[in-house]
């Protein structure tokens, strides 16, 4: 067989298979194979019958298309000298460990008056990279964007927890002793959403039943 440096084949050169026509060059020692469909490969040259094996070179980037619809979990996370802090997530299924998503959620003391505290998804954020973030439980694992836009509806009409209702001079205050929480207003929510079909109420009632967390 005759050496590379006296190599006589001829490049370019067609090239055609049962699937495939291209043209083959040469660079150096390499022979590349550019398919009609703009694909190419590449093998080491060896002068005459080559039996090395083309392997596709730069393989082309196909765009990330995201799954059709999110995942919903109810998410916890630690608050110090508290129980834990409860809100809503949503983010698409992204194979990742921390998926950026939307958090409905309300905040601030219940004896003062709690406030809405959501992220859209303009300010998405890995939920689960936080340094507060405790565990997370999936309520649904098909939530489209229609379900989603309801989901964001009752978020937004459960009332955040208040104040216990105040007195006046002839009558004495009134202590409400289901002194609601960011807890009790995202089980509310699970209830709308158990409504709706958008949740099953096996994951609501799994959810209501997830063991205490220690106080951090």
């Amino acid at each position: 067989m005759a050496s590379s440096a006296q190599c006589a084949c001829s490049f370019p050169r067609p090239f055609s298979s049962e699937d495939v026509v291209g043209t083959i060059r040469r660079v150096l020692r390499t022979e590349f194979l550019n398919v009609e469909d703009g694909t190419t490969y590449s093998r080491k040259h060896v002068c005459g019958s080559n039996p090395n094996q083309w392997r596709q070179v730069g393989e082309a980037l196909r765009p990330f298309t995201p799954p059709p619809d999110k995942l919903l979990w109810v998410v916890r996370q630690h608050q110090q000298g508290k129980g834990p802090h409860w809100s809503l997530f949503a983010a698409f299924d992204d194979n990742s460990d921390a998926p950026k998503g939307r958090v409905w959620q309300v905040t601030g003391d219940p004896d003062v008056g709690m406030r809405y505290t959501h992220r859209g998804p303009e300010k998405a954020l890995p939920i689960f990279l936080t340094r507060s973030f405790a565990d997370k439980f999936l309520v649904c694992d098909n939530l489209s964007e229609q379900w989603e836009a309801k989901v964001d509806e009752i978020a937004n009409i459960v009332k955040p927890p208040g104040p216990p209702q105040e007195g006046n001079a002839d009558q004495p205050r009134k202590i409400d002793f289901r002194r609601g929480t960011c807890k009790t207003w995202l089980w509310e929510v699970l209830d709308q959403l158990v409504k709706e079909g958008i949740v099953s109420s096996e994951a609501a009632e799994n959810a209501r039943k997830l063991p205490d967390l220690n106080p951090q």
